[in-house]
């Protein structure tokens, strides 16, 4: 039987994509080049019921810090594949909603079990969002796939827009602030380089991996079309086992 070991969702991916780590390099890949290659090293993990289990965080955790997410409306086809893998996967595992589903721009610090709108350091980091984002104009996403990874299943976006560029300038304005001190996105080389959607979180082994492989290799280019942009928010998290809660600190109109 295969093993569930507990490593973080945000690891996982990370791991995936090490050999590509440096900023010049990971510039050069295309973000379609960059999910294959995530695919590639997860493909025969979910076939052989090698799940990483995400496990909760505490005060300090480089993951489920507050964070900077897009939050666009995803197609109900997108919906009804997941419903068709649960059975699959297991019931077991937390799947996303329309209520907490979003794709990270940044991720601003370790964890915090605590944060309120009221926090000066999310004031701190709106006014330098609002300045980034000042000119950006119309923003949309291509949704064009569902990968397995050991942690769970990511929905595979590429932007219209450089995020790249948006990425690293919010870095730069954030560290002339003195606001880059924890978490997970400490130097320019780490900063994050997919534009991916979270569907769904391990919390155990799958109930039938060839069945859910077998499907997901066949989810693996589906289009399922645009979205738009229009908001960006500041949000952090409360994790248990089975609930993830997205609480919006801040939101700044983007239309």
């Amino acid at each position: 039987m295969a093993l569930a070991v507990f490593v973080s969702f945000d690891v996982v991916l990370k791991r995936c994509l090490m050999e590509y780590h440096s900023l010049e390099v990971s510039s050069m890949m295309s973000f379609k080049e960059r999910y294959e290659h995530i695919y590639q090293s997860n493909n025969e993990f979910i076939k052989d019921n090698q799940i990483n289990i995400d496990p909760l965080p505490v005060d300090g955790d480089s993951r489920w810090g507050v964070s900077v997410v897009f939050r666009p409306k995803i197609p109900l086809e997108v919906w009804r594949d997941l419903d068709k893998l649960k059975p699959l996967l297991g019931e077991n595992h937390f799947y996303y909603c329309d209520n907490n589903v979003h794709v990270t721009f940044r991720s601003l610090e370790a964890y915090r079990q605590t944060v309120y709108e009221s926090d000066n350091l999310v004031k701190r980091y709106a006014e330098v969002l609002k300045t980034t984002f000042s000119d950006v104009g119309r923003m949309r996403i291509s949704l064009r796939g569902i990968v397995g990874v050991k942690s769970g299943l990511i929905l595979c976006g590429i932007p219209d827009f450089n995020m790249a560029d948006l990425r690293l300038d919010f870095f730069e304005r954030l560290q002339q602030s003195n606001l880059v001190t924890s978490g997970p996105e400490t130097s320019v080389s780490k900063l994050r380089n997919t534009c991916h959607a979270s569907l769904t979180v391990f919390s155990s082994e799958l109930d039938l991996p060839a069945e859910s492989h077998e499907m997901l290799s066949n989810l693996r280019h589906k289009d399922y079309g645009e979205v738009d942009v229009t908001d960006i928010e500041i949000v952090s998290y409360r994790r248990t086992l089975d609930v993830i809660n997205v609480q919006s600190l801040t939101k700044i109109d983007l239309s």
